[in-house]
């Protein structure tokens, strides 16, 4: 599985994609539905065991590779078995990671005889869109788990079988704060996810060293709780290259975004530093990094990169080169 939670660099084959992805490759890669089979693959795997490592995982696909793949621009898109170009769909089939574009065909485009149209990554995708919120909240006999967060609200069941709504505030996954407000009195046990890339999360003031911190408590409506996620950059180094997250995303540039070249060489040093810039239309979170020899890369939330891919300047980068 890659940094943006999708696999097969290689139309939809296992073929060591942790390994292959800092590479070029010429062929259509990691596919929207093998995005969605994995992520369905991953809560189900939840749902059975109970284990967040699971959701961690479903998380990164789901914010990256899954929400990358929607077509915010409406861009028109190539239809392969024809060479073509026909009205712009919902969804992506293929998500590049290196030097590479959006927008490269629709994977298994039909059109029919009697009108319309079908595609495998036009059809699993509406499933993918679903299985986020499906997901964020979950209710077994004894608990409700919360596992990201997001601005609405959740009807649960609470200890005795009443119907409890869960209003939530957040910027998340762009920021770590969040909060809770309980809009009915009830008995409820609440077990609030602490992912993996978190360094320290403290909800209501204490702070939080399991996967999971329960709260259970007889609630009055209007209680409300706060958590807090550190949040930090990350690097990663693979194959001679980096590439960096923050939180739950992957991050990229595109050269629409960009004036900087972007296979010129980064110049990394362990003492690099970061600032978190204000966001432009359709981004999360937009970040400039400074190395040691005054040179600067512009990052921001993958799923927001590549998208104008119908203009000249739509390559697009997860892997930048090292020195």
């Amino acid at each position: 599985i890659t940094i943006i939670g999708c696999a097969g660099c290689t139309h939809e084959l296992f073929d060591h994609s942790a390994v292959m992805q800092t590479e070029y490759h010429e062929n259509i890669m990691q596919e929207t539905c093998v995005t969605v089979t994995w992520m369905r693959l991953l809560r189900r795997l939840y749902t059975l065991t109970g284990d967040s490592k699971y959701i961690d995982r479903f998380e990164v696909s789901g914010y990256n590779a899954m929400y990358g793949s929607l077509n915010t621009e409406l861009n028109e898109q190539l239809c392969m078995e024809t060479g073509s170009y026909v009205k712009g769909k919902a969804f992506d089939s293929y998500s590049p990671l290196y030097m590479n574009t959006r927008g490269r065909g629709i994977g298994g485009y039909n059109e029919f005889a009697s009108g319309g149209y079908s595609g495998c990554c036009l059809a699993i995708g509406a499933c993918g869109i679903a299985l986020m919120p499906l997901t964020a909240v979950m209710q077994s006999k004894e608990s409700v788990y919360v596992n990201f967060f997001f601005n609405g609200t959740a009807a649960v069941m609470d200890k005795n079988g009443k119907e409890v709504t869960l209003r939530f505030e957040s910027n998340y996954p762009a920021d770590g704060h969040a909060a809770i407000t309980i809009e009915n009195d009830c008995a409820l046990a609440l077990c609030i996810r602490k992912p993996t890339w978190c360094e320290e999360m403290v909800v209501n003031g204490s702070v939080v060293n399991d996967e999971y911190y329960l709260l259970e408590s007889n609630y009055q409506s209007g209680e409300r709780i706060e958590i807090a996620l550190r949040m930090k950059l990350m690097v990663h180094k693979l194959n001679g290259k980096y590439a960096f997250t923050y939180g739950a995303l992957a991050l990229a540039t595109d050269e629409h975004k960009s004036s900087r070249e972007l296979q010129k060489p980064i110049a990394f040093d362990e003492n690099f530093s970061y600032q978190l810039q204000p966001i432009e239309k359709g981004e999360i979170v937009r970040i400039v990094c400074t190395f040691a020899d005054g040179d600067s890369l512009l990052l921001t939330d993958y799923q927001s990169c590549g998208k104008k891919w119908l203009s000249d300047k739509r390559m697009m980068t997860v892997w930048f080169n090292g020195e």
